[in-house]
């Protein structure tokens, strides 16, 4: 398909879809598909370019799909266990010719066909290859012609060849002979040179240790130098630093002196003050008591003056009332009204006036209570709080002064620490340094991709927490100088094979090298290695070399499995004899080794640089940088747990602080509530002399009030009159001669009663507003004053002072000590380099006695090399000869090298007629033999195959008829047995209808053949297939008897259940696990619908499944299961439902 096509058939509409799938899921709990599982999914996906398979959810190939459907029983040659619509009608209206050619499809005849296809192709193809050989063969018996004459001018050649090498061979030998004296003179000489070479190399090496020992002190003594030179600097900026702190502290205690001085002078200043002030607040306290009185004395005589005039007054306004109310009444009843009115009004105001007397005295009460309750308060808060208070606060002040004394001590450790530190830390930068020189040195020692190796396996343990890996060999082991050669030789790159606990460990480590690529390393688990029990010899001339080697116990399995084997001797005599005798390795101390196989020395080797010497030195570098980390992690550790305690120390101080604060703060809110609560009380007392005040004026108001009802009362009682009496005369004129004095005498006494309150209340502002709250501040100044005269910050300072000097004397003295320390470690450096000087002189002295060995060495060595290379091309070319003949060994021995070249000319020039000879005659002859017989071999092979070939064919076609002609008889059988089982009164045959020209010739009594024909060949009739032009269907309806009908002459329902009988038959024919049937019954009427839905009920019984799709009842009376397909929202969806909705949705369609 195009991808417009599958495009196509994925999704049409809107939008872009890229695949889409179909997936059966078939039961295979009888295991008829060749897949162990009880369900079998297969998917076809459709993409836009290819289509993939799957199987059980996993990718397949579509053949891998279609053979395993074929084995379980889904035949490529039977198309009609899948009817779809459409392919009943095509089968109605199918021709006789194409009725033959299913029949061939379901009788298998594309597979013999296929074969004869194959066979013929074979055979055509053998063919070829038989002229090929033919014309091969021609062109080889060419060739073999014109080398028989090549091979005896061969026979010529070689004989003058052979002397040609004869000749060669003894003037190679005479050269080889002189070679090898030369050489032996230069070997004679080199000996010579050699021992002195060795002599001055072994004073080299012994100036080389030296050196290397002077420069390790020298190294040492620098490196110490430079750390006491930063420890003296650390000290002199710690000299400069509490310097400083004295001149500081210093300075703060002289300021604190003369504060205090300033602050005593000024207590004095102010207590004098203080006693003046107090002497001027007695003298007008004093003043104002005594105006206190009197101004109460003149207050009353003013409100008894008052009530007196006011009474008075009354009086007379009473009487001129009366008088003036004659004019307004005319009669008694007049005045009786205005006066019960008046005496009405009075007795109104006198309840008011005794309902705001009752609130005043009850206020009274209430606000002497409350003024009580201050009182006691403020006599508390002066006797109780306050002490207290001030006692806390000096408490806590001296508690703050002590902590911060600790924390300043404590801060001076933790500068100790942080010089120890700085110390240590140097010294690891130093340390690391030699590491990694010890870590150049052994590296130089081996290959790249082992020390990444290495170096990878430290980092791998590190990461994953490994705790099993010990490190390599030579680090572990300790070997003493003298044993430290043989050691060297014997372990040999065992040396850097990592020892781990046991092969777990070593598999992970290899998994993670290989992983990363890590390099290459050797393991050798402890608990795999299991060396065998080697017996020793009872020698004094011998020792085990595994007892001359330091280790830990646990590290035996691995260093036997090296060392464990070998002895050191003192010669190679007594070495290969104990090799021998006892199956060992023997070695000497300069590592001459010998074993039961033989001896192995001489060799070049650097006793300089020594594998074990190296990783010593690592081992101890790196212990020294573990020891100096861990000093580190202890340091670190105190410095945090001090940097802990000082933090704490300083949280506790900022919170003691803050209490020491508070507490200040709550002491001046003491002072402030205890002024407040005075202020209050005077507050609160001025309000009780103003309600006393008010009580006062109001129980007058009541009295007058009640004198004034008596008045209304008594003149109610009295006769009306139109004029006054003449007491009331009198009256009203003593009266008017009585209120003058009154108001004369009140006026005196009010102007002395301002008088007094103008004093009164001067004294009183002077007091309160500027005598009072001097006072106050000065009292505050003093004590404060005096607080501070008691506070310990200047005796803290003074201590502090104290012990900075005495540290600051502590840290001088280590200044000189380290001075001293610093001049002794420059004498000893110029000592040092002065010895290192004089060796190097030497040195430089050998060297140059070794260099002019070395350029006489490498002027003989050069000769001797061009001699040995001489040497090594001589007998090369005697090699090259070959094969030589006996004379070559005997013949011209008596010849010297001249005569030798004059024969080996003249041989020369009788081989130059010989230039174009062909030196491969005998062999190439050979091949062309062996490949002519080869030839002739396969062609007598290819007849063979051809005979077979056409046998094959012959017999494939016969089988090819017998099949078709038996597979007719078997499906006849079966279309008739169908039919009848679908029209039990009627009866159908399948016939083969004969092609025209063989009717007429050979068969003229029979145009056609059906199953109840004999098919065997008797040798006379032809059974060619070919000879058939179709196959044709021959029915009958009514009964057995009539006259059969052609299906060309019936119905359309008739045609499509001959059909579907002809369906049946194939599938008995051939019988799959599932038939698909889509609408097979469309065009059937009711009595066939029903014989064919028994008939699949049939046979479904009979392990089968099918699935059809129809729209009539029939079917759905005799099915199992249901499923309704309904499109809806342009989806369509499968369910499934119960037989009853299944008529009813196919009711619904025929109704529609």
């Amino acid at each position: 398909m195009t991808r417009a096509q599958r495009q196509s058939l994925i999704h049409e509409g809107s939008g872009t879809v890229m695949s889409a799938y179909v997936e059966i899921v078939f039961d295979n709990t009888d295991r008829r598909i060749q897949v162990d599982q009880n369900e079998v999914v297969i998917r076809r996906t459709v993409g836009l370019k290819k289509d993939d398979y799957s199987l059980n959810f996993k990718s397949a190939t579509r053949s891998d799909v279609m053979n395993l459907l074929e084995n379980a029983g889904f035949s490529k040659s039977n198309p009609y266990y899948i009817v779809p619509q459409g392919r009943i009608t095509s089968l109605t209206n199918a021709k006789d010719s194409e009725r033959l050619k299913l029949l061939k499809e379901v009788a298998g005849a594309r597979v013999f066909e296929q074969k004869l296809k194959d066979s013929i192709k074979e055979m055509n193809a053998s063919q070829v290859k038989r002229e090929k050989i033919d014309e091969t063969l021609v062109f080889i018996e060419k060739r073999l012609e014109d080398l028989n004459a090549e091979k005896n001018e061969l026979k010529k050649y070689e004989k003058l060849a052979n002397r040609k090498k004869t000749l060669e061979y003894n003037l190679f030998d005479k050269e080889l002979t002189n070679v090898d004296e030369q050489i032996d003179t230069i070997d004679m000489l080199s000996t010579s040179v050699s021992q002195k070479f060795q002599r001055y190399s072994q004073e080299l090496d012994k100036n080389e240790a030296s050196v290397k020992e002077l420069n390790e002190t020298l190294t040492n003594l620098k490196n110490t130098k430079k750390m006491v030179i930063l420890e003296k600097q650390g000290i002199e900026s710690d000299i400069k630093e509490t310097i400083k702190n004295i001149s500081q502290l210093e300075l703060v205690a002289n300021e604190s002196k003369v504060s205090m001085k300033d602050s005593t002078g000024q207590v004095t200043s102010n207590k004098k003050k203080l006693d003046k002030l107090r002497k001027i607040i007695k003298e007008k306290s004093a003043r104002k008591d005594q105006i206190q009185p009197e101004l109460l004395q003149i207050r009353i005589e003013e409100q008894q003056t008052k009530i007196k005039l006011n009474e008075l007054k009354k009086v007379q306004t009473f009487i001129l009332s009366k008088q003036s109310n004659f004019s307004h009444f005319k009669t008694k009843e007049e005045r009786d009204s205005w006066l019960n009115n008046q005496i009405a009004k009075c007795n109104k105001d006198t309840e008011q006036n005794t309902e705001t007397l009752l609130d005043l005295k009850k206020e009274l009460s209430l606000k002497k209570k409350e003024l009580t309750t201050i009182t006691d308060k403020l006599s508390y808060l002066e006797k109780t709080s306050i002490k207290n208070s001030e006692e806390s606060l000096n408490e806590a002040d001296y508690a703050l002064s002590l902590i911060k004394t600790e924390s300043r001590n404590l801060m001076d450790e933790r500068k100790s620490l942080w010089r120890e530190q700085t110390k240590l830390r140097n010294l690891q930068s130093t340390i690391e340094d030699n590491v990694t020189a010890s870590q150049q040195k052994v590296a130089q020692t081996m290959d790249r991709s082992l020390a990444i190796g290495l170096a990878s396996v430290k980092r791998i343990a590190n990461r994953l927490g490994l705790k099993g890996v010990y490190g390599t060999l030579g680090e572990l082991i300790e070997v003493s100088h003298k044993y430290r050669v043989a050691a060297e030789v014997v372990g040999g790159n065992s040396l850097f094979h990592v020892v781990v606990d046991n092969d777990k460990t070593a598999s992970i480590i290899m998994e993670e090298l290989i992983r990363e690529k890590a390099g290459r390393v050797t393991f050798m688990p402890l608990n795999r290695l299991a060396s065998k029990e080697i017996t020793y010899p009872n020698s004094n001339e011998c020792i085990p070399l595994i007892k001359k080697i330091d280790f830990e116990d646990a590290l035996l399995p691995a260093v036997k499995q090296v060392f464990g084997r070998t002895v050191v001797v003192l010669n190679l005599e007594k070495g290969v004899e104990l090799a021998a005798q006892y199956s060992i390795d023997a070695i000497t101390l300069d590592g001459d080794k010998c074993n039961k196989k033989g001896v192995f020395t001489g060799g070049s080797r650097d006793f300089r640089s020594s594998r074990i010497g190296t990783l010593k030195d690592l081992r101890q570098a790196k212990n020294e940088l573990e020891e100096t980390e861990s000093k580190i992690d202890e340091l670190d550790e105190k410095l945090t747990t001090k940097e802990t305690i000082i933090n704490d120390l300083n949280l506790k101080v900022s919170q003691m602080h803050k209490e020491y604060e508070a507490k200040a703060h709550s002491h001046q809110d003491l002072k402030k509530e205890v002024d407040d609560l005075k202020n209050k009380k005077l507050s609160m007392q001025k309000h009780l002399e103003k309600i006393q005040q008010e009580i006062t004026s109001n129980e007058e108001s009541i009295e007058s009030i009640t004198k004034e009802l008596d008045r209304y009362a008594h003149e109610l009682q009295s006769i009306f009159v139109q004029v006054l009496t003449e007491d009331e005369i009198r009256k009203l004129e003593q009266l008017s001669s009585e209120i003058p004095l009154h108001e004369l005498s009140l006026t005196k006494i009010v102007t002395k009663l301002s008088d007094l309150e103008l004093q009164f209340n001067k004294l009183k502002s002077e007091l309160e507003m500027k005598l009072l709250p001097t006072l106050k501040s000065l009292e505050n100044t003093v004590n404060h004053n005096s607080a501070q005269q008691k506070d310990s910050h200047l005796s803290d300072a003074v201590q502090h002072i104290k012990e900075t000097k005495e540290s600051l004397h502590l840290l001088e003295q280590k200044q000189k000590d380290l001075f001293s320390r610093l001049e002794s470690y420059d004498y000893d450096i110029l000592n040092k380099e002065q010895e290192l000087e004089n060796i190097n002189n030497e040195q430089r002295l050998l060297v140059n006695k070794l260099k002019s060995f070395m350029e006489s060495s490498e002027k003989k060595l050069s000769r001797k090399m061009l001699l040995v290379n001489r040497r090594d091309q001589i007998n090369k070319s005697i090699r090259d000869l070959g094969a030589l003949p006996e004379e070559a060994f005997t013949e011209y021995k008596e010849y010297n090298s001249s005569e030798l070249i004059g024969l080996l000319n003249k041989v020369n020039q009788g081989l130059k007629q010989f230039s174009h000879i062909n030196k491969k005659a005998w062999d190439q002859h050979n091949s062309f033999a062996k490949k002519r017989d080869e030839l002739v071999q396969r062609k007598e092979e290819l007849d063979s195959a051809k005979d077979s070939i056409e046998d094959l064919i012959q017999v494939s076609e016969q089988r090819k008829d017998e099949a078709i002609l038996n597979t007719f008889k078997k499906l006849s059988d079966a279309f008739a047995q169908v039919f009848e089982q679908l029209v039990p009164n009627g009866m159908a045959r399948l016939v083969l209808e004969k092609r025209e020209s063989i009717q007429g010739k050979e068969r003229p009594q029979s145009n056609k053949l059906d199953s109840s024909d004999n098919f065997e060949n008797d040798g006379d009739d032809q059974t060619d297939i070919e000879t058939y032009s179709g196959v044709s269907i021959s029915v009958s309806f009514n009964s057995k008897g009539d006259e059969q009908q052609r299906i060309e002459q019936l119905s359309g329902g008739q045609k499509s259940l001959c059909a579907i009988a002809l369906i049946f038959a194939i599938q008995k024919c051939d019988p799959a696990p599932f038939y698909l049937f889509d609408e097979v019954d469309a065009n059937l009427d009711t009595q066939y619908r029903t014989s064919v839905a028994r008939l699949i009920n049939r046979l479904s019984r009979e392990n089968a499944q099918f699935i059809c799709t129809t729209f009539r009842p029939e079917m759905i009376q005799v099915a199992d299961k249901f499923y309704g397909v309904m499109f809806s929202n342009k989806v369509s969806e499968v369910s499934e439902i119960n037989r009853n909705e299944a008529m009813n949705f196919i009711e619904d369609q025929q109704r529609v």
